[in-house]
């Protein structure tokens, strides 16, 4: 390695450290069984997804809070919910690229990007877990386009109770 790579390498801000500080079930509901038609025998594709993120920071910018909502009903019948699971996370972060404007923070694409997954995942993991044994346990969640997902704009301050009306 020589003296420039040297030096471009020191020009590099530290990567975002980022742990999940906290995580919680902020509501889950499941329709009963004996009301519904033979799940079992419905295909995978007569079934419709709908997911939602909301985002917020504590205003010490300690923490980026994620709330995840999947939802699931038929696709001949989107307003019958047969499904519903939402969660909060709480991620803690150091070393991040804040950009703070009257009450908004602008985070890097990458780290937002982070963020959902993680949390579009544990809730994805959460999910099965919840529906095992159940005639929902062979329903597998599709591909949500990330990208998608990702805030359109800054993130505003939040408290818990906002994130959390929000879910």
């Amino acid at each position: 390695m020589d003296k420039s790579e040297k030096k471009l390498d020191a020009e590099k801000p530290p990567s975002p450290e980022i742990r999940i500080d906290w995580f919680q079930i902020a509501s889950y509901f499941l329709a009963e069984e004996s009301l519904l038609p033979e799940i079992r025998d419905i295909p995978q594709d007569q079934f419709n997804f709908k997911n939602t993120m909301t985002f917020g920071i504590s205003e010490d910018l300690a923490n980026v809070r994620v709330g995840c909502s999947i939802t699931m009903s038929p696709k001949n019948d989107i307003d019958h919910t047969l499904l519903s699971l939402s969660t909060l996370m709480y991620f803690g972060i150091k070393n991040a690229e804040f950009y703070t404007d009257k009450g908004f923070v602008l985070l890097p694409e990458t780290t937002l990007a982070f963020l959902t997954i993680t949390a579009l995942s544990t809730t994805r993991g959460v999910m099965f877990a919840k529906n095992f044994g159940t005639a929902f346990e062979r329903i597998i969640l599709p591909i949500f386009d990330i990208k998608k997902l990702l805030p359109q704009k800054p993130l505003q301050y939040l408290s818990d109770e906002q994130i959390g009306a929000l879910t």
